[in-house]
Parts: structure tokens; C-alpha cells; sequence
């Protein structure tokens, strides 16, 4: 595994591509590099990509996709070398699917607080996504379209059960929309840009549902059937 560290991983097809580590954390800890990483659509990565990734750690990938993005566009680290695969449907949120939400004025509802909050609450697809994660040895990486929605609800949830600052989240979520902009042509057709960015106050409110819901992220994890050893063996293993 590469000693070097990166926030954003300097990947050749790859924009959005990012470590969680090095931030603050529970007990004056700090987040692991090489242990969960988020990304976007990882169909434009080269060979160089994959081995830099596979050499980065990466040993689990979890698509978020709907079924209908994964067959359009196939994820090309399923069946590479020894890695696991897996694929969550976690949300329907695609042009493909925005028949879904065809009662919503995209322009002035807001929208993206109404999916993550609702998303939340969708535990059996999140809880699968979360025990894979949490049971995972090596570097996880888990990834949708543009890596900014359903990534980034699942990045939240880690990084609060990991006792990162409310702060160090929100800014980690609006970064998104500045590396995926570049690949944004095809998304610009179907959806208004108050839908692309990355907008602080759309992941804030999904922060503030879990404390208001659950009075912590840990009782949310707790909510989904984790127990206190699986909590604690998981937070000790990506923190340092």
C-alpha cells in the first residue's frame, strides 16, 4: 500500500474521488487515511486508476447506484483482482427515475433536504451499505453518480458516528459540487443547477434530523442494529 496520503486522490478519470482522513475526531483522535473513501462514477477510470487505487488500500467497493446507472454504465472495479463488489440500490434519483419525483417543483422545493432526510429514514438499504462498511477489512471505497447525494448522506452518517464537527462535515460536503462540475454535461440536461450543488444547508438539515430523531449519530447506528462492540471495534479501527 502507497505511504502517501491524499484528500483528493490525483486519479486520471476521476474528479471527485476522496479520503475521509485527517480530520478531528472523537477523544482528540483523528480520522485514518486509506479507510473510507468517497467518490463519484468511476466508469471514466483508467488502468493507472484502478492500481493506484488497488495500491491505496481499496479492498471493498460499494456501488450506490440504481440498478438502471449500473447497467448503462458498469462499474469497472467489479471482479478487479481481489477486491469485494457490492451494490446497494440506495436511492432512485437519476434522470432514468425522476419520474419518482414528478409532483416537485425542482426549482423551488427543496428538493435535496426532502431526499436526505427521507433517505434517513430508508434503514434497510442504508443498514446493508453501514454493515458492510463496518464488517470491511482494508480501504472501503463507496460511490454513486456524482459522488455528492446518496455518498454524501453515507459519508455524514461515518464521519458523525466518528465525532467529526458538525463544521468539518458540512465543509467536506460542499467541496463536491467544485470537483464535479467538470463532468456535469449530461446531469445539466435534465436537472436545474440548485440540484447539482453542494449547497451546506441541504446536508445540515440531515445532520440536525439525526440529533433532533436519534439525540446523537451513535443511536442512530444504534437504531439500525449495531451493537456497542461492532460500534466500538469499528470507530477504533479508523481512528487514531
Amino acid at each position: 500500500m502507497t505511504d502517501r496520503n491524499y484528500i483528493r486522490l490525483t486519479l486520471e478519470g476521476i474528479t471527485n474521488c476522496r479520503d475521509l482522513g485527517g480530520y478531528a475526531a472523537l477523544n482528540q483522535s483523528i480520522t485514518e487515511w486509506h479507510k473510507l473513501l468517497r467518490s463519484s462514477d468511476l466508469s471514466l477510470m483508467t488502468e493507472s486508476d484502478k492500481e493506484m487505487l488497488y495500491n491505496y488500500g481499496v479492498r471493498t467497493v460499494i456501488d450506490l447506484r440504481s440498478d438502471t446507472e449500473l447497467k448503462n454504465s458498469p462499474n469497472p472495479l467489479n471482479g478487479y483482482k481481489d477486491m469485494d463488489f457490492y451494490h446497494v440500490n440506495l436511492l432512485n434519483v437519476t434522470a432514468a427515475d425522476k419520474e419518482n419525483f414528478k409532483d416537485l417543483d425542482f426549482e423551488n422545493d427543496p428538493v435535496l433536504i426532502m431526499i436526505y432526510t427521507g433517505l434517513i429514514k430508508e434503514k434497510e438499504q442504508l443498514g446493508k451499505v453501514l454493515q458492510i462498511i463496518l464488517n470491511s477489512s482494508g480501504g472501503v471505497l463507496y460511490h454513486c453518480s456524482a459522488g455528492k447525494d446518496r455518498t454524501g448522506v453515507v459519508s455524514m452518517l461515518l464521519l458523525g458516528l466518528l465525532g467529526v464537527d458538525k463544521l468539518d462535515i458540512l465543509a467536506n460536503y460542499e467541496v463536491s459540487y467544485t470537483y464535479i462540475q467538470s463532468n456535469l454535461n449530461e446531469m445539466l440536461s435534465a436537472y436545474p443547477l440548485n440540484i447539482l450543488k453542494s449547497d451546506p444547508i441541504d446536508i445540515s438539515a440531515a445532520y440536525d434530523s439525526i440529533i433532533e430523531n436519534y439525540g446523537s449519530f451513535y443511536k442512530y447506528f444504534e437504531s439500525l442494529g449495531f451493537s456497542e462492540n461492532i460500534l466500538k471495534n469499528f470507530i477504533d479501527s479508523v481512528t487514531y
